[in-house]
């Protein structure tokens, strides 16, 4: 009976700032989940690999770490410059109630001159490409190294989703996705809170967008919804102010990057 009280002692302890996951997909098994939905372009694409597959499970190409899969894709065609038109499609993701939760995910290009511009859009009814209409985070992938997006789904509290990653690029080359999770905390690289604390106000926003961090941001972007980059600065500097006087209504994205990795936050342009 002592083993007992114990272990339920234990148990209770180590649920202390337990991660409540509701999804996740890592492509560790190597293939494609069976519960996927993929729509491929009629492109002839320049590798075989990708010939009638929207998406396909490969090596991640890390001399560091051999044995870890991912999704990937390439707009990358034979024949002359294409664009792609293709999608990855999470199978149906229940949002409880009552917490918000996160979704978060790795990303990144192959060539840093080709940048592939990825698309996740989100379903609350089904997988039609029509169902998608609504956009989380539109971006050109960093080359140099994986990206970390969390983007908040606390309005869809209750609802069931699903989850699209799109590439619609002309003529670039390889996209990769990764580690897509949705959890009520502990986004991809995110044990401490210290990206978690950085805060974006006001939300909606007319002239002026206040960013706040714990720790000093390094480097911040603010790309707009068809994944141009249109501010690119280094900051050095815990608080910052970006001027949206001169931005056109609509939804951006910010990129915030820290001494503890990167965070991407949605805003939008209300005028």
């Amino acid at each position: 009976m002592k083993k007992i009280y114990v272990l339920f002692a234990i148990l209770c302890i180590a649920r202390i700032g337990y991660s409540q996951i509701a999804y996740q997909e890592n492509f560790s098994a190597g293939t494609m989940p069976t519960t996927y939905t993929l729509y491929c372009d009629t492109q002839t694409t320049y590798y075989t690999n990708w010939q009638n597959k929207a998406w396909v499970v490969m090596n991640k190409l890390d001399a560091a770490d051999t044995n870890n899969y991912v999704a990937a894709t390439t707009s990358y065609f034979a024949y002359g410059v294409k664009t792609a038109d293709r999608w990855m499609i999470t199978p149906t993701i229940t949002i409880p109630t009552g917490t918000s939760y996160i979704l978060s995910w790795r990303s990144r290009n192959i060539l840093g001159m080709y940048k592939d511009i990825l698309k996740v859009n989100i379903s609350t009814g089904g997988v039609a490409k029509t169902d998608f209409s609504t956009n989380l985070y539109t971006g050109a992938e960093d080359s140099a190294a994986w990206m970390v997006h969390n983007i908040s789904l606390s309005s869809y509290a209750g609802q069931n989703i699903h989850l699209a990653f799109i590439d619609q690029s002309t003529d670039m080359f390889v996209l990769m996705v990764d580690d897509i999770k949705v959890a009520t905390t502990g986004g991809v690289n995110e044990s401490n809170s210290e990206l978690a604390s950085i805060s974006i106000y006001p939300n909606p926003v007319n002239d002026v967008l206040n960013i706040t961090s714990n720790s000093k941001i390094k480097t911040l972007k603010v790309i707009n919804a068809i994944g141009q980059e249109i501010f690119n600065e280094n900051i050095n500097s815990k608080n910052f102010v970006v001027n949206t006087s001169l931005y056109i209504k609509g939804i951006y994205f910010v990129q915030i990057e820290t001494l503890n990795g990167k965070i991407t936050k949605k805003f939008v342009v209300n005028k």
